[in-house]
């Protein structure tokens, strides 16, 4: 499944090539969106986990399963207020979840809802993580307490907007693997609708630098890119670019710890 080094899947591109994308901020603008998708996608394995949540019960009890388990997954670092149907947490000044393995600091709002025929659990995030602001909605909804679909909407580092109605999460492993459909506003398309996202199995290790797996499409008027992430990504922060006929390697920004050499 994970693709081979980007050296050797496009040999035109050269192992050490100097080819570098035409619009880096692009990149800076994908790279911030996935990233603020897969960690807000691990806060939720936080709260829900296959058994937690019970479709048949009262949505005071779903609140009550899903913040016990908040405490648990932080060895008690976090304050869990649960009050009838809302739950609030308060990471303080850093939490490492266990079902990350990431370190948080905030704070997250849960609502236990129950609409016909499913649970819906909207959180409220104001968030750091990876030393960057991530701040928005994403919404939880199932209707087993088995398998779980998500939407949201976020914010990373106060630049980058990122908007998913559909965004489906497998989880596992200390991270995610994403197949969304949305728009990102960030520096280089500054106003809506911003560039359209599409991603299939981008997987990234929720305490990861990078995806390390997976494509990912981004395009707007002019502009229309396949991003390949491979095994390696991680560590050299490069990424193979088609927006044409010959792939080009180009490199995803960089920030404290990133790429890991």
């Amino acid at each position: 499944m994970i693709r081979a080094a980007l050296c050797l899947l496009v040999l035109a591109a050269g192992c050490g090539s100097s080819a570098v994308d035409p619009n880096v901020d692009r990149l800076s603008d994908l790279e911030a969106a996935l990233r603020g998708i897969d960690r807000a996608v691990g806060v939720t394995t936080a709260f829900v986990f296959t058994g937690i949540v019970d479709t048949t019960q009262p949505a005071e009890t779903i609140a009550s399963a899903i913040g016990q388990r908040f405490m648990s997954e932080t060895g008690g670092c976090a304050t869990v207020t649960i009050a009838g149907t809302m739950v609030d947490v308060d990471l303080g000044g850093g939490c490492t979840l266990a079902s990350t393995n990431q370190v948080y600091k905030g704070t997250v709002h849960a609502e236990a809802q129950k609409p016909t025929g499913e649970v819906v659990i909207p959180l409220t995030l104001t968030l750091t993580v990876d030393a960057q602001p991530l701040t928005g909605s994403l919404e939880i909804s199932t209707t087993d307490g088995n398998v779980f679909s998500y939407k949201s909407d976020l914010t990373v580092n106060t630049v980058v907007h990122v908007v998913t109605p559909v965004l489906q999460a497998g989880i596992g492993a200390f991270g995610s693997s994403i197949d969304v459909m949305g728009t990102i506003v960030g520096k280089s398309v500054p106003t809506a609708p911003g560039l359209t996202l599409m991603t299939t199995g981008v997987h990234q290790r929720f305490a990861g630098c990078y995806p390390d797996d997976g494509i990912a499409v981004i395009s707007a008027a002019m502009v229309n890119e396949t991003i390949t992430f491979a095994s390696d990504t991680p560590q050299t922060g490069n990424v193979m670019v088609a927006s044409g006929i010959t792939p080009i390697v180009s490199t995803l920004p960089t920030r404290p710890g990133c790429p890991q050499m």
